[in-house]
């Protein structure tokens, strides 16, 4: 925080940035689950008002917990977009630790990796729900956000699997589970949409980008990158721009 004010910056908390970011592009979702490298956040939006619970304490239900276990099956990144639900193995995720040698004992009893992936993503889904949901009935439609959900659409399925079978058990009319594009960057989107709101100097931002590049924080991003379609929309040669930078315990993305 201290370093973001010392260049001019305006620090917003992830959960303000990303329900700005879910306001402008996603409409009007029920209940946004965003999961990160090492936190997971469900925003339920409908009822009464906005109620948030987030998890940072324990890695269990993220990304990290899979990046681990991916790397013990095998499996590379091309094999994990390409995976989908089999089998119906369970491990237990109430710890990333205990998660991780559940599913290399499953694997050394004979099952795939495919099917050992299975189950621990049908386990995150429980976890999280069993932690955050806190008993309380996800309502659809449900947004998926974070780099879990946008990179592995096997997450994406057991959510499917889990809140369509929980809404048929409660009665509830089933609703769409998305992961919208970009579902990564929706922190870092919604912090350039506050920034716009506040109308940050140009030389400041300037400033932001000089210190990042000396610092080394953007030499893997250099590379040019599509831009969003977003409002206000930035265009090449423009006299001012909109700085959002999502800081996170794993990653960091900007727009």
């Amino acid at each position: 925080t201290a370093c973001a004010r010392e260049r001019g910056a305006v620090p917003v908390h992830e959960g303000r940035a990303g329900g700005r970011a879910v306001r402008e592009r996603a409409g009007s979702p029920a209940t946004v689950v965003e999961l990160g490298g090492q936190d997971a956040k469900i925003v339920r939006l409908a009822g009464s008002g906005p109620d948030m619970q987030m998890n940072d304490r324990c890695a269990a239900g993220t990304g990290a917990t899979l990046d681990r276990v991916a790397r013990r099956l095998g499996l590379d990144h091309e094999a994990l977009r390409a995976a989908r639900l089999s089998g119906d193995l369970s491990v237990a995720a109430k710890c990333g630790v205990f998660a991780e040698t559940d599913v290399v004992n499953l694997v050394k009893r004979g099952a795939t990796p495919l099917a050992a992936l299975s189950a621990l993503v049908r386990a995150m889904v429980v976890q999280n729900l069993a932690v955050l949901a806190r008993g309380n009935t996800l309502m659809p439609p449900v947004l998926l956000l974070g780099g879990p959900h946008a990179h592995l659409p096997i997450l994406r399925d057991a959510w499917e699997e889990t809140l369509l079978s929980l809404w048929l058990q409660r009665g509830i009319e089933p609703g769409e589970v998305v992961v919208p594009e970009h579902a990564e960057l929706y922190a870092a989107f919604g912090a350039a949409l506050l920034a716009a709101a506040g109308a940050r100097p140009l030389a400041q931002v300037r400033g932001v980008i000089a210190s990042a590049r000396i610092d080394g924080v953007t030499r893997a991003t250099d590379r040019e990158l599509a831009p969003l379609r977003c409002s206000p929309s930035v265009t090449r040669g423009a006299a001012r721009v909109h700085l959002g930078i999502d800081a996170g315990s794993t990653t960091a993305k900007a727009v």
